[in-house]
């Protein structure tokens, strides 16, 4: 007699009743999967030379290591082959639909294999042979795929890649239940969370970090140079090129044909090292040839002195075209060899032909003459026949050499430079060959060539006297319009600088959340956010629709969400004036401000009432403080704190011969009158007790 197989849930295959033979059931499980499979026997994966059924997805290296980079589907448990079939097909046109790069579609496997896979295989759920009766994917449950994302979540290490799997979780979820339609053994019948509760992935995301409380790292970017550092390297680097470009284009051959231990004539070595010291030797002091016994130790000192003076020049070159390209570290070390050029319109524009690694793309860049003479130079001190700009054989750090006979290990097989870390301490041991500082203030960490990248973009922005001199140093033009054709064209630039837009917004968003969801928001506008919050607290709280908690970490994830949209929106200022408040000001608002009343009251004088009711413009540096409406008075005000216990302290103190004028007394007191309640509102009625009273 047949035993019977009874499903205890829904049926896993449809088309089956209840008392239908185990033998059966797997022989039309089996047929339907085998016919899935059939479908793509013999395909081309895209971007591959390999056939869908092959074990192996790959793309051979360019490099002549012919190494392999792809998917590998036997490290898929063997007791699924039937988990096997449904990867390779959703691999397979998720790699066709979207064009991926075989890399890209490794990444995303690996990410499904460490997550639903395992999953699956962790309950045994299809696992059988051909002919097995299998066990299908309605039997996950609600609390299987939660428990999953939950074990994701907590060792996510940040929220864009915990929401990464959420979406890659997401596209399995549809892709299986469509693939069910022709094998309903891979039908998923358990709800995904955010699909439960009618949510976007990225809001159940937030949401359910908050309830767990993980608390993930914040991403803080690269940080700008500071002015003590990168006004000595723009300044060092562009006179190391333009006083020694021919200098260093004559020994860069001479040091290029140089053979450890070869025997050399006497006369030539000092000939070399008689020319060049009086030229160069401000830059490294040449060697004391009187310390160094024979012809061979001599003519080793000339030439490791050569080598650290070019690989000084290689750094100069490189921070010039860090700083005016944007380029990242690996971007400028596969810079190849002719790939500047004049763009034959404008004599000052010159284009620079970069393979941006990151998207793949080629990029032409606009670049000042100083980029191309850097570029020029380059070439002149390379070693080797390498097609690429920068071959570091045979490094010297300043101060010392590094082993004649290191064959060029720092060097890839192709000739291309092998690690980033060692275009980092080419600038960095320029810096501190030069006394300059280049160790962070905030992290204690030397900078790095994205820092580069950071700072220039911080310039596009600026408005400081040293920043407009320094750009016009660097791009070598006495007005401001041509950098800005330079800077304003260049795409890693802009990206850079909409990136430090939006780390700004969501800093200056979450800090006046904070302040508000504490009640440490002086001045009207102020006064108003404080408000706004307890109304958005009492609306969510509110909300039936939501089948859960809301804590209060979520209430202020949202309220900062909604700043940060104004802010990103441009329907408010949100930035800090002078005066140390915050400018909460619409732009769009079309009445004057008092600060540009303040500002063009000169000018404005004879204009009629009626009209500059009209006139929108914001004058930050007229600020007028607590005074306007649109001012916010908040923790990052410690300046406006700091003023008044000055004032207080001198009308305690100083009220002598000095200090008598009635009007600087008058003028003290109403300053105290302004600030003095809202200061204590937000820091705190124990930040000035400790000053005496007036």
């Amino acid at each position: 007699m047949k035993s019977s197989y009874k499903v205890d849930v829904a049926p896993i295959d449809e088309i089956h009743d209840e008392t239908t033979s185990v033998s059966d059931l797997a022989k039309s499980q089996w047929a339907l999967i085998h016919e899935l499979e059939r479908q793509y026997i013999g395909k081309i994966v895209h971007g591959t030379q390999c056939k869908f059924e092959e074990n192996n997805w790959y793309v051979v290296n360019a490099s002549s290591t012919g190494s392999r980079t792809g998917i590998n589907w036997q490290i898929l448990a063997p007791s699924s082959p039937a988990l096997k079939v449904l990867g390779r097909v959703m691999m397979f046109d998720t790699i066709f639909d979207r064009s991926l790069e075989i890399s890209t579609a490794m990444q995303r496997f690996s990410s499904l294999r460490g997550g639903i896979f395992s999953l699956i295989e962790s309950k045994k759920l299809l696992s059988g042979n051909d002919g097995d009766s299998l066990v299908g994917l309605s039997h996950l449950d609600d609390d299987d795929l939660l428990t999953m994302l939950d074990v994701q979540l907590v060792s996510a290490p940040s929220e864009d890649k915990f929401k990464m799997k959420c979406y890659e979780l997401d596209s399995f979820y549809a892709y299986a239940n469509h693939v069910a339609e022709r094998v309903p053994v891979y039908k998923i019948r358990a709800r995904l969370p955010w699909r439960k509760s009618g949510e976007q992935i990225t809001t159940w995301a937030k949401r359910r970090a908050a309830d767990l409380k993980v608390i993930f790292p914040s991403s803080k970017g690269y940080e700008p140079l500071p002015s003590e550092t990168v006004q000595p390297i723009v300044e060092r680097s562009l006179s190391l090129i333009d006083d020694h470009f021919d200098h260093f284009a004559e020994i860069g051959p001479l040091v290029a044909t140089y053979v450890p231990g070869r025997s050399y004539d006497k006369k030539y070595v000092l000939g070399i090292l008689e020319k060049y010291s009086p030229i160069l030797g401000h830059i490294v002091a040449p060697p004391d040839l009187s310390q160094r016994k024979g012809l061979t130790e001599k003519t080793q000192g000339v030439f490791v002195w050569l080598r650290t003076l070019l690989y000084l020049a290689r750094g100069a070159c490189v921070n010039v075209i860090l700083l005016t390209t944007g380029l990242r570290n690996t971007d400028v070390r596969t810079l190849r060899v002719g790939a500047c050029s004049q763009s034959g319109r404008v004599d000052m524009l010159f284009y620079l032909r970069a393979d941006i690694g990151k998207t793949k793309n080629v990029v032409m860049l606009p670049v000042p003459r100083q980029t191309n003479k850097a570029y020029l130079m380059l070439e002149k001190i390379k070693f080797t026949e390498s097609p690429y700009l920068i071959d570091a054989k045979w490094w010297s750090i300043s101060g010392g050499a590094k082993s004649e006979d290191n064959g060029g290990s720092e060097l890839d097989d192709d000739g291309r430079l092998k690690y980033g870390e060692m275009l980092n301490n080419m600038i960095r041991d320029f810096a501190d060959h030069f006394n300059i500082p280049f160790i962070s203030q905030v992290t204690g960490k030397s900078y790095s060539a994205h820092c580069y990248r950071t700072t220039v973009a911080g310039w596009m922005g600026a408005a400081s006297n040293l920043s407009l001199l320094l750009v016009r140093r660097l791009f070598g033009h006495s007005n401001n319009v041509m950098p800005t054709v330079y800077l304003n064209n260049n795409p890693a630039f802009i990206v850079e600088r909409e990136a430090q837009k939006a780390r700004a917004n969501a800093e200056t968003a979450r800090q006046m959340a904070l302040a508000a969801s504490q009640g440490r928001l002086a001045g009207v506008k102020g006064e108003q956010l404080e408000r706004g919050f307890q109304e958005h607290k009492s609306r969510m709280e509110s909300d039936r629709r939501r089948s859960h908690s809301l804590t209060d970490a979520e209430i202020l994830a949202s309220f900062n969400s909604i700043l940060e949209q104004r802010i990103k929106s441009g329907s408010a200022c949100a930035f800090l004036t002078p005066f140390g408040v915050q400018c909460m000001r619409n732009p769009s608002d079309t009445s004057q401000p008092p600060c540009a009343k303040r500002a063009n009251r000169d000018k404005t004088k004879d204009i009629a009432p009626e009209i500059l009711k009209h006139v929108s413009d914001i004058r930050p540096e007229q600020c007028i403080g607590t005074s306007c409406t649109e001012a916010v008075l908040g923790p990052w005000s410690t300046s406006v704190l700091e003023t008044l216990n000055w004032y207080r302290a001198l009308l305690r103190h100083q009220l002598g011969d000095t200090f008598n004028e009635e009007h600087f007394i008058e003028s003290a007191k109403q300053f105290i009158r302004q600030y003095e309640a809202p200061l204590k509102k937000v820091f705190g009625i124990d930040a000035l007790s400790n000053t005496p009273e007036t």
